[in-house]
């Protein structure tokens, strides 16, 4: 009797052991989302651009309003020959986000080869107007505030990103969070 009851309960043990163990490990998306958004703001912070025509600022987090995640980047820019800066706020849908590129800088503010650094180019679906702005620019001695929905933002970052090859670290952060944000809807059926 005393062999039949440890046979059953060596049984029942293994049994939801391995149970357990074949489950597969749910992914805690608030979690995900917020690590990956860290990591991508280090890494943003460290390589912002910031030239003798044009300093940068970039501060990332995220939200989540109605089961909506929201990628949240706070922008400062700042042209110190015209004394001109530039304050956003700038509110992303993570489910409207399609397309993550990156351009190579042209243009007076990246004058020298050895100074021009990217563009990240963050696009939504199908051109759709969700990304918010709320901007407050400084010029000869005014502000002017500003709200507007766009489809498209750019995050300038310097040229040693590729030291770290980020490029496609960074296309590969942005996808993980977008893919995170969009609800997974099974058929039950």
């Amino acid at each position: 009797m005393m062999n039949y009851r440890k046979i059953t309960l060596f049984i029942t043990f293994t049994f939801v052991t391995f149970i357990a163990l074949c489950q597969e490990k749910k992914i805690d998306r608030d979690t995900e989302i917020f690590e990956t958004i860290l990591w991508l703001d280090s890494k943003i912070q460290k390589y912002q651009f910031n030239g003798p025509d044009l300093k940068c600022e970039y501060s990332l987090e995220y939200k989540k309003n109605d089961f909506i995640y929201f990628l949240i980047i706070n922008e400062t820019q700042y042209w110190p020959s015209d004394k001109l800066y530039s304050k956003s706020v700038i509110k992303i849908p993570l489910k409207d986000l399609q397309e993550i590129s990156y351009l190579r800088t042209r243009g007076g503010e990246w004058s020298k080869e050895n100074e021009r650094g990217y563009i990240i180019d963050l696009k939504t679906i199908n051109g759709k107007h969700s990304i918010k702005s709320n901007e407050t620019n400084y010029l000869w001695g005014q502000n002017k505030k500003t709200e507007e929905e766009k489809n498209d933002f750019y995050i300038n970052v310097k040229k040693s990103i590729d030291e770290e090859n980020l490029n496609e670290r960074f296309i590969k952060a942005f996808n993980y969070i977008i893919s995170l944000s969009k609800p997974n809807i099974k058929e039950k059926f």
